[in-house]
C-alpha cells in the first residue's frame, strides 16, 4: 500500500467514525477508534518513505471494524479493540495452556439483538496460521482463549462470537475450524467480507460465528 492511499483511507476512517451515532456506540468506543485512526495518520506523516513506496499499516483492520459497526443490525456497542485478561487460576486457561494472557476482543455489541463478540482480521490469509510457532500465536490458541474468556466473564458473556476475516481464510484452516470447533459459515449481508461460523460448544451455551 502506498502512503498517499493509506493516508486518504485513514482520513476517511476518521470521518466514518465521527458519523457513528451515540445511539449505537458509546463515546468512549468512538474515542478509542479515533485514537487508533489518528495514530495511523501520525505514523504515516512521520514516515520517510516516498509516495511511491509501499508500507504495511493497520488501516484495513480499522476499516473492517467500521464496516461492521455501520450495519443497521449492529447496536449497543460497548467495547472496541480491548483485551480481556485471563487469570492463570481459571480452569479453562489451564486446559489450553494459557497463563496470565489476554483474549483480544475487537467489538462487544448486539448482533440482531443477541449479545455478540466480533473478532476481526484483515490479514492476508497466507499469513494466518492455525498452530502457534515461536512467539506467533496461532488461530487455534486464540479461539481457545476467546472461548475461555466468554466462559469466565459473566458480565460480558456473549451468545454469539463472530470471527470476521476481511480477506477470506485458507481452505485448510476453514477445515480445521469445522473439525476442531464445529464451525460453519454464516450467510449474512456483510457485503463482500467473508467469515466462518462455529456452533455447538459444550452445553450448547454459545454460538461462535
Amino acid at each position: 500500500m502506498e502512503i498517499e492511499e493509506a493516508t486518504t483511507r485513514c482520513k476517511a476512517v476518521v470521518e466514518r467514525v465521527e458519523r457513528l451515532p451515540l445511539s449505537k456506540i458509546t463515546s468512549s468506543c468512538k474515542s478509542t477508534l479515533l485514537r487508533l485512526a489518528n495514530s495511523e495518520l501520525s505514523f504515516l506523516s512521520r514516515s520517510s518513505l516516498s509516495a511511491s513506496s509501499s508500507l504495511s499499516c493497520n488501516v484495513g483492520y480499522i476499516e473492517a471494524i467500521i464496516h461492521i459497526l455501520e450495519q443497521p443490525y449492529i447496536t449497543g456497542v460497548s467495547r472496541v479493540c480491548k483485551p480481556i485478561h485471563l487469570s492463570s487460576k481459571t480452569g479453562c486457561t489451564r486446559e489450553v495452556g494459557v497463563t496470565s494472557e489476554a483474549a483480544h476482543i475487537d467489538i462487544v455489541c448486539s448482533f440482531h439483538r443477541q449479545p455478540t463478540w466480533f473478532i476481526v482480521s484483515s490479514r492476508n490469509p497466507k499469513y494466518i496460521s492455525w498452530d502457534s510457532l515461536g512467539k506467533n500465536k496461532g488461530l487455534k490458541v486464540r479461539i481457545e482463549q476467546i472461548i475461555c474468556a466468554a466462559q469466565t466473564f459473566q458480565a460480558l458473556t456473549p451468545t454469539v462470537i463472530v470471527l470476521f476475516f476481511a480477506n477470506g481464510l485458507d481452505v485448510e484452516i476453514r477445515g480445521n475450524l469445522v473439525k476442531d470447533f464445529s464451525f460453519r459459515e454464516l450467510k449474512s449481508d456483510l457485503s463482500h467480507f467473508e467469515f466462518a461460523f462455529v456452533d455447538g460448544l459444550e452445553d450448547d451455551w454459545i454460538n461462535v460465528v
